[in-house]
């Protein structure tokens, strides 16, 4: 994937896009909103999802990657209201 980030709004339960982290750091962010956010992992292109950090409140992070290409994606799995921002971003972009 080209893309070096992930930035969605949810303003409903569901997925966002996904990204492929190439890095062993990456920065996490989800701001705003009220809801459970999931950030997930997948080693087999996408077919199944693991839970890495739940976030219920507003929440800043740093993750890291041991294994290279790995997927990831937001699942909001309860909204409750306003726009839940959430961002996903490699190391080197």
């Amino acid at each position: 994937m080209a893309d070096s980030k992930i930035e969605h709004t949810f303003t409903a339960t569901g997925a966002s896009g996904t990204l492929r982290i190439t890095e062993s750091c990456f920065n996490v962010s989800k701001l705003g909103g009220e809801g459970t956010v999931i950030l997930q992992r997948s080693f087999d292109d996408g077919v199944t999802w693991h839970d890495v950090q739940t976030m219920e409140d507003d929440f800043e992070g740093i993750g890291k990657e041991i294994d290279r290409l790995v997927l990831y994606r937001f699942n909001c799995t309860v909204y409750t209201s306003g726009n839940i921002d959430v961002r996903l971003s490699r190391g080197n972009i």
